[in-house]
């Protein structure tokens, strides 16, 4: 299975593009059946914002906020949504890694 077909059949495992247009969860259910590379260009483009994802950060208790700018992507983002309603919220490695501590 291509990443993309990971994190799209993640995506939509975890209901994350609900609330999105129609065609974003057709385009991502399509790209899972048939593949990324199956989807014309116009579909991709669609879609493609979907595969990647700006870490949420996290706030530990009487500490600010980390303001984390880390872009999450690839198996990263797969394991990101997996782990997303344990951590409340899409976080990086190193977000997740910290919010143990």
């Amino acid at each position: 299975m291509t990443i993309e077909r990971e994190i799209f059949s993640a995506l939509i495992a975890q209901n994350a593009l609900q609330g999105e247009k129609p065609s974003v969860q057709s385009y991502a259910q399509l790209a899972v059946d048939k593949g990324f590379r199956a989807l014309s260009s116009k579909q991709q483009a669609v879609v493609s914002p979907f595969l990647q994802k700006k870490c949420e950060g996290m706030k530990k208790p009487n500490e600010k906020h980390n303001n984390c700018q880390n872009i999450i992507s690839g198996r990263e983002l797969v394991t990101a949504l997996e782990k997303s309603e344990h951590y409340k919220g899409w976080r990086c490695e190193s977000c997740r890694s910290a919010s143990e501590k």
